[in-house]
This record gives C-alpha cells, structure tokens and sequence, in this order.
C-alpha cells in the first residue's frame, strides 16, 4: 500500500492486465481471490492512519482549502464527514499556516493553508 498523487501518472496494461485502469474504490470491479478483502482492509488502514500521521499531506498541492483536505479524508475513509467537527479537529491537530491567499470559486473564498513545517 502506498499514497501517490496521481498527476501526470498513467496506467500501463500488461499482458495479464489488459484492462488495467483508475477506479474509485466505491466502484471496483469484481476481483479475484481475496483481492476486494485485502483492499477492504487496506482503506480501513489508511484511515485509520490518516487521524495519526501527516501523511495527507502527500496528496495535497503546495497549498489548500480545508475542503481540500476534507475531501481527501472523505474519498479515503468513504463517508461524509461532517464540516465544522472536521474543520474543528484539522485546524487543532493538523500543523497548518494560513498563506494570506485565498482561491475565489463559486461561492465566498476560501482561506488557502500550507503545511507549517517548522520554518515560519
């Protein structure tokens, strides 16, 4: 099990695989073997991790909305969470600093964050 971005990343099919592509893990196809079992308890892992560890931030651009970060969590542990406990929590346990930027979209704009490392 590994986090990877996946820009710029592309699936390269096999002779054993191919049809090999994405797929959300909310849509898998039927595998093989115990293979839905093992990738079951791989995202209950990773979820489990995601509360422990900084590791989110490896999906993360340079800089991000708190909803980036949420939907990260949310694609991961496979639910909505909901918004102000998240926020609550990410701005409490999660090492951030706020750029002074924003990103303008639909509705009001939103505060970008950075990964506070120490150095500022």
């Amino acid at each position: 099990m590994a986090l990877v971005r996946l820009d710029g990343l592309k699936v390269k099919a096999g002779s054993d695989a191919r049809e090999a592509a994405w797929v959300p893990l909310d849509r898998l196809p039927e595998l093989a073997f115990d293979h839905a079992e093992i990738i079951r308890l791989a995202r209950n892992h990773l979820a489990d991790q995601l509360y422990h560890s900084h590791a989110v931030f490896s999906l993360l651009p340079d800089s991000f909305t708190l909803a980036d970060i949420q939907s990260v969590f949310e694609q991961i542990v496979g639910e909505t969470l909901d918004k102000r406990n998240f926020r609550s929590w990410v701005q409490k346990e999660m090492p951030l600093r706020e750029t002074g930027e924003e990103r303008r979209g639909a509705h009001r704009p939103a505060k970008l964050y950075t990964l506070n490392d120490g150095d500022g």
